[in-house]
């Protein structure tokens, strides 16, 4: 993945991570960076409706990055913020590893 930094940033003893979806996609994970957006791409299996592509988005964040993740901007749209319940370090770590 391309340097992802501007998407990875500290909210207290949070970490907010800006990302990207596209929904329906053939597999669930990270797939590349917007360096024009500054977010992370990611592709989930699940269609938008009845709120399943948040849940596993916030699922397949959740393991990643062994933190307790939600969304806390863009829930009805592609562009979304999530915080995950761990520290940017080991955020970033997992992201570029999760790669």
């Amino acid at each position: 993945m391309q340097d992802a930094s501007s998407a990875i940033r500290p909210k207290g003893k949070n970490t907010l991570v800006d990302i990207s979806v596209t929904t329906n996609a053939k597999s669930t994970g990270i797939k590349g960076f917007d360096r024009w957006r500054g977010r992370i791409l990611v592709g989930v299996k699940e269609p938008p409706s009845q709120n399943r592509a948040n849940r596993e988005i916030m699922s397949f964040f959740s393991k990643l990055l062994n933190c307790d993740v939600k969304i806390v901007s863009g829930a009805k749209s592609g562009q979304k913020t999530i915080m995950a319940s761990c520290r940017e370090e080991d955020a970033r770590r997992a992201l570029y590893e999760g790669k």
